[in-house]
């Protein structure tokens, strides 16, 4: 795809005369900052056709109101991301990528939502975007804080903290200041349990407390409402679903699993890897 691109610019650039060719050779034009440009240029196409498919499948279609006729098949694109930062963990992706990524997907068009938004969608208070990302954060890192949650700011976007309610404070994890600090500047948080229980193997009750005693704990600390999930691991069952719905409005699980299928209850999201360093590759590895 992208030599097909590349063929392209050239075969553009040939038409358009040597121009450019003779400012580069007589110093006019910065040879480095000329390929930047046009390795921008490829990269932008690439990722405006990887979207354009990836929006295409009906995987990305959920719409949250079912009551809303206004649209037929809106996009949700939701990121399951973990640390952000320089550990080389296969969870964690660096600050520029995690930039990167945001400022592809604006270019694109698409809107910005947090869990709170999408409470909001599905009880009519708010119209589904045509268009919308979910950026959330699980586990409750130290470095969304001190890595991710500058640069949401800085973009001017939105992002939602899935947030281990028994692992506050604890080492390489986020404070309860922290947290909060991130509330009263607009982002939102989820609970990911209290313990970050694989809930797909426990009983019913097991289930029910993790995440009863998980929406209780951060609703009580944090004074605010708590109506989001994020299934540790991923792990969802008739019996997880079940009991969620009990407690919470939307819950999400962390891959694009077509055998699952796409609910407020079970919202699929692609993991953001090491290895991603374009909102287009995000898409391909899903």
């Amino acid at each position: 795809m992208l030599q097909k691109y590349k063929k392209g610019i050239l075969i553009g650039i040939t038409l358009l005369g040597l121009s450019s060719f003779r400012l580069v050779s007589a110093g006019m034009v910065n040879i480095d900052e000329y390929q930047e440009k046009v390795e921008a240029i490829l990269e932008n196409k690439e990722t405006a056709q990887t979207v354009q498919e990836a929006t295409e499948k009906k995987i990305n279609h959920l719409k949250l109101n079912t009551k809303d006729g206004s649209l037929d098949k809106p996009i949700l694109i939701s990121l399951c991301l973990h640390e952000i930062g320089y550990n080389g963990d296969a969870l964690s992706i660096t600050p520029e990528n995690f930039r990167k990524i945001i400022r592809e997907l604006k270019a694109q068009g698409f809107t910005f939502v947090d869990a709170n938004d999408l409470v909001d969608i599905k009880e009519g208070k708010k119209q589904q975007p045509r268009k919308a990302v979910f950026l959330g954060f699980d586990d409750g890192y130290k470095d969304n804080y001190t890595n991710a949650y500058p640069i949401i700011k800085e973009e001017g976007v939105k992002g939602t903290f899935f947030i281990v309610s028994n692992m506050i404070s604890h080492e390489n994890m986020m404070t309860y200041a922290d947290i909060q600090e991130m509330l009263d500047n607009g982002m939102a948080i989820g609970s990911h349990t209290a313990n970050h229980a694989e809930l797909d193997k426990m009983s019913a009750e097991e289930i029910h407390k993790e995440l009863n005693d998980s929406k209780y704990s951060l609703e009580k600390s944090f004074g605010v409402k708590v109506n989001s999930v994020a299934y540790p691991c991923g792990g969802e069952n008739e019996t997880v679903i079940q009991e969620t719905g009990k407690l919470y409005d939307i819950a999400f699980t962390a891959s694009m699993d077509e055998s699952v299928p796409n609910t407020p209850l079970t919202i699929h999201r692609y993991g953001v890897f090491r290895w991603n360093n374009s909102i287009g590759s995000v898409l391909k590895n899903n």
